[in-house]
């Protein structure tokens, strides 16, 4: 293979490293990613705190998968475009003067960036201390921070809400004596004065402009969407009655339920957005899960992560949109790559929910804060007759009404 060819190659192999990475990095936390929020918003929403379902609990379930799916990721583009397994094809002269080739351009792009400013600074301070009131509000294995207040009466979105405050009042600028301005060097031209005028106040990390600007607006549309149409699915019965048509899986054992979703939804995920594709199928899934006498989490945890393993096209995640409009790949280089990407990574999410999954949440055990949301309790038994049982549960309110 010419030179020319390989490095054509090698583009397509570190184009398509970049979304897939951004894809499976965003499922670490709750944050990350949109289906994520969404699956936190609906659980809120259906089964309140009971749930336990918070950014600490939730790491420590998906950080794991996230490590084992990125390295196979990793290893998967290093055999198809970059013939790191290929080691007799190599040359010492030739990969010494790719590294120091790589260097020198990484390098410069780090001495573009320039020091780190004060407002830089203050704002990464805030961010670390955001993580670490995350990870230590309720961390299970010890009493967090959160048993000085009531219980219920703190979540992870007061911690985000008080952090930000402090953005609002945090001067974006180092304080002198008496809080006022450090003055650096005096301007001299008018020109400089001009540029350079002293102002009376100092700005904020934060301001209300750049949040009515840059913060995105459509997610919270959208959350708040969800929420409403998954209660406007159980208000109707639409939940049941799609409960009843997807009955046949209670023929199955649920950890083969669980897999057969999670692909069914890396599919459909494909051709839509990935928070839409959350904010559709997990009412439906909690209602099918509760209805076979299954724990919530053990089907919609491992479905909200495929919801993100969507590497097959450009359209699926903002990600591979971006990464596409490059010019460098075709859709069939992202096709046959993702594939085995999104077979992998979908057995990668079983098998946590399966380790991990049943020591953080006990998902093998069906709950009570599950079976309280429920006017009839159902079976433990995953053979349970779903359709019987909906339709008891119809009937029940229908005469209630």
């Amino acid at each position: 293979m010419d030179s020319r060819a390989q490095y054509r190659r090698m583009c397509k192999g570190i184009t398509l490293a970049i979304p897939y990475a951004a894809n499976i990095g965003g499922t670490a936390t709750v944050t990350g990613t949109g289906p994520n929020l969404v699956l936190i918003n609906q659980i809120d929403s259906l089964y309140g705190s009971e749930a336990n379902v918070s950014f600490g609990t939730w790491m420590m379930v998906a950080f794991p998968c996230m490590i084992i799916c990125l390295f196979i990721c990793w290893l998967w583009l290093q055999f198809l475009f970059l013939d790191s397994f290929k080691f007799w094809k190599k040359t010492i002269a030739q990969t010494d003067e790719q590294k120091e080739r790589a260097r020198s351009v990484i390098r410069n792009q780090y001495s573009d960036l320039g020091p780190m400013s004060f407002a830089e600074k203050a704002v990464l301070v805030h961010f670390v201390i955001l993580i670490a009131l995350w990870l230590t509000r309720d961390p299970k294995f010890v009493n967090g921070w959160s048993v000085i207040f009531e219980e219920g009466f703190v979540t992870d979105s007061t911690t985000v809400i008080a952090v930000c405050m402090v953005l609002f009042c945090f001067p974006s600028q180092p304080l002198g004596f008496m809080c006022r301005p450090v003055k650096h060097d005096e301007p001299k031209t008018r020109e400089e004065k001009r540029e350079h005028k002293i102002s009376k106040t100092i700005p904020t990390l934060l301001s209300w402009r750049a949040v009515e600007q840059k913060m995105a607006w459509g997610v919270i549309f959208l959350l708040g969407g969800g929420a409403a149409m998954a209660e406007a699915c159980k208000a109707s019965g639409l939940s049941s009655w799609l409960g009843e048509a997807l009955a046949v899986f209670g023929n199955l054992s649920p950890g083969i339920m669980a897999l057969l979703i999670s692909f069914i939804v890396a599919a459909f995920t494909e051709i839509t957005s990935n928070t839409a594709t959350a904010t559709i199928f997990l009412p439906i899934f909690a209602e099918l899960a509760v209805g076979l006498g299954v724990n919530p989490l053990y089907i919609m945890i491992p479905s909200t992560l495929a919801c993100s393993y969507a590497f097959m096209l450009p359209v699926a995640t903002p990600p591979n949109a971006i990464a596409f409009s490059h010019g460098t790949l075709t859709v069939m280089d992202m096709a046959s790559t993702g594939l085995m990407l999104n077979i992998l990574c979908v057995l990668v999410a079983n098998f946590t929910i399966n380790t991990f999954g049943v020591w953080i949440f006990d998902v093998k055990t069906f709950p009570a804060w599950a079976a309280d949301d429920m006017t009839t309790i159902a079976p433990t038994s995953a053979a349970i007759n779903c359709s019987e049982y909906i339709k008891d549960l119809y009937n029940v309110g229908t005469t209630v009404m």
